[in-house]
């Protein structure tokens, strides 16, 4: 028994000693209870509305209120206070609210409004004399589970306000709400899954297929070969990489004609602009299984370091599955720090909106900004092990 006890004294000091598995063992249960105790949840708060008001009256505002209260909507006073003063159609026509429709495609292009909630001009006065008024919801369905919630939020909160009218004896009134869906008029789940899944599968595929490839290398013995040859570092990273771009351009292929094929994803931006971010989006990949490759020995500690600050992320973190803006402040500045989710916004916006570069330049300067500081990075990994 001693010597068995002496054994396993043994193996714990063994596991104490290899930080990296004790980062592993404890790190990853904290991370994955915060990260999934604040973000799992299908309640969503702080979604940007915008409200165009042609009638700007006490019911309107009353209303308004009872939105911004609730806490789930957040006023984006941006489109609003610059179209108030058209003159609204004097028949309701869910079709024409009286701006132009250029207006609205580009203020959901940017990519913060969810909904637009348009009011009916002279609507406390037609509620008042004719029993009943109209209010038309344009919503951003290209995340379709979001606008399904946030179109019952506002069905919920008017009825909540028609029921305080009923007690007080006008029960015959009646506010209509007409939703308007954009982009996804259909509500297809897979407008929403298809573009996250795409940078989910590219992600893992494009990290692991390099930390795995270059710790192998140091496994066997071979990468200090590889740094005493004439090459030059720079040489050797471009060498590891250029046969992964080529793959994963293969892969990223296949899946989008996957897409295509069997959900009908549309291409709404054009193919050329997709095919750019991909490709800004499997190198950084690339270059960040490169990265993590030089702090791991082994490859399977290089997998499973790729999975854990990597592949969770980009599922968690990255708008895939939970609205950003309905996370807690800290986990929202983890996500600014994400590649995955500037790419998966960009090709929501290029894919589902019709959107051009102009559109998402700003994605594109961030993406291209993560290639240059992984490549500084890589590149003083390999010098630090010549040194």
């Amino acid at each position: 028994m001693i010597r068995f006890f002496a054994f396993v004294k043994k193996e714990f000091l063994h596991i104490i000693r290899d930080v990296r598995t004790l980062i592993i063992l404890i790190g990853l249960p904290v991370i994955m209870v915060v990260i999934f105790g604040y973000i799992i949840s299908n309640e969503i708060k702080n979604a940007n509305i915008a409200f165009l008001d042609y009638s700007n009256d006490n019911i309107t505002s009353q209303l308004k209120n009872d939105i911004l209260a609730s806490g789930y909507f957040i006023e984006d006073n941006s489109f609003s206070l610059a179209h108030t003063d058209g003159d609204y159609p004097s028949t309701y026509d869910p079709l024409d609210i009286g701006v132009e429709y250029g207006d609205i495609d580009a203020l959901f292009k940017k990519g913060n409004t969810r909904i637009i909630m348009v009011f009916e001009e002279n609507f406390a006065t037609k509620f008042e004399r004719e029993g009943s008024a109209n209010i038309q919801l344009i919503v951003d369905a290209s995340d379709p589970n979001t606008a399904t919630i946030l179109v019952g939020y506002i069905q919920a909160i008017v009825a909540d306000y028609q029921e305080t009218l009923f007690y007080q004896g006008r029960e015959s009134m009646q506010i209509n709400i007409e939703p308007r869906m954009m982009f996804n008029e259909e509500l297809k789940s897979s407008y929403m899954y298809v573009p996250g899944t795409i940078a989910f599968i590219l992600m893992l595929i494009c990290a692991i297929m390099t930390s795995v490839s270059i710790t192998r290398e140091k496994e066997f013995g071979t990468m200090e070969v590889l740094l005493v040859t004439p090459l030059k570092s720079s040489q050797i990273i471009i060498g590891k990489l250029v046969p992964y771009v080529f793959l994963s351009i293969i892969c990223s292929t296949i899946i989008y004609t996957l897409g295509y094929l069997l959900f009908d994803i549309p291409f709404e931006g054009g193919v050329f602009n997709v095919a750019l971010f991909t490709l800004l989006f499997v190198l950084i990949a690339l270059l960040l299984g490169l990265l993590i490759s030089s702090f791991t020995k082994t490859m399977e500690i290089a997998m499973t370091m790729s999975l854990v600050m990597l592949l969770l992320p980009t599922l968690m973190l990255s708008g895939f599955i939970f609205p950003i803006e309905n996370m807690p402040k800290f986990l929202q500045i983890i996500a600014s720090l994400l590649p995955p989710r500037y790419f998966l916004d960009a090709i929501k916006t290029l894919m589902l909106k019709g959107g051009g570069l102009a559109d998402v330049y700003k994605e594109l300067l961030v993406l291209i900004g993560f290639i240059v500081l992984l490549n500084i990075a890589n590149l003083r990994s390999i010098k630090q092990r010549l040194e």
